[in-house]
């Protein structure tokens, strides 16, 4: 696995800087941090976490120290809920806060279809909102974008997947040129679009178009 200062200088010799001051290094981690910000979900690969549900409950805090204790995810990609026979049941995670305004008896006690989930970016919880409350503790599956760590020192290990190291390299060369004053080479400009591209792709939430074979004759 590499460290962080392995992306650092990787972009700074696409820069043409060899020799780097440690106030250098300070401004490209900043960078590199900013960057990582700005992919946001396209860039991250989506996790799956499980969470025992209280009975009678309908609405949870999500986060580091809430109800379900996690990292506070920027969304939720998909759920279901795990009985206690091990089936498992799909839950909708497309309600917007109208439809959650929408339903009648929120302290209804059934088996919930769907999940309306506020970030609430002024606090560190989120909240996740069920359309029903379980009357059983029944077991809660999250696929979340949980957004990219901040770094704070070059010594740190990256926690991304080692293919993104060559993306997340180049990417920074793109965005710490302009502070050198340096055209990088376009073949280096044409990479780092390209390997952003591909991750994006991998990691896009839109499902492939399933073509009928007849179509492709």
């Amino acid at each position: 696995m590499a460290i962080v200062s392995d992306i650092l200088y990787g972009a700074l010799r696409l820069c043409r800087v060899r020799t780097t001051s440690s106030t250098q290094m300070t401004e490209a981690l900043s960078a590199f941090n900013l960057m990582l910000k700005a992919w946001e979900e396209a860039m991250i690969t989506p996790t799956t976490s499980s969470f025992t549900l209280t009975a009678s409950d309908a609405e949870y805090t999500i986060g580091t120290g809430g109800d379900l204790d996690t990292t506070k995810p920027m969304s939720i990609k998909s759920a279901y809920v795990r009985d206690s026979d091990g089936t498992d049941h799909e839950i909708e995670v497309s309600m917007s806060p109208i439809d959650y305004d929408l339903v009648s008896d929120k302290d209804y006690n059934g088996r919930a279809t769907k999940l309306y989930y506020d970030a609430d970016y002024s606090t560190g919880l989120g909240k996740v909102y069920l359309d029903c409350a379980y009357s059983t503790a029944e077991t809660l599956y999250l696929t979340m974008y949980q957004g990219h760590t901040t770094y704070t020192a070059i010594t740190e290990t990256i926690v991304q997947p080692t293919e993104y190291e060559k993306a997340m390299t180049y990417n920074l060369a793109v965005d710490l040129a302009p502070e050198y004053g340096v055209q990088l080479m376009p073949t280096v400009i044409q990479q780092a679009l390209i390997l952003r591209n591909t991750i994006e792709v991998r990691n896009s939430k839109t499902p492939e178009a399933d073509f009928d074979d007849a179509l492709l004759r």
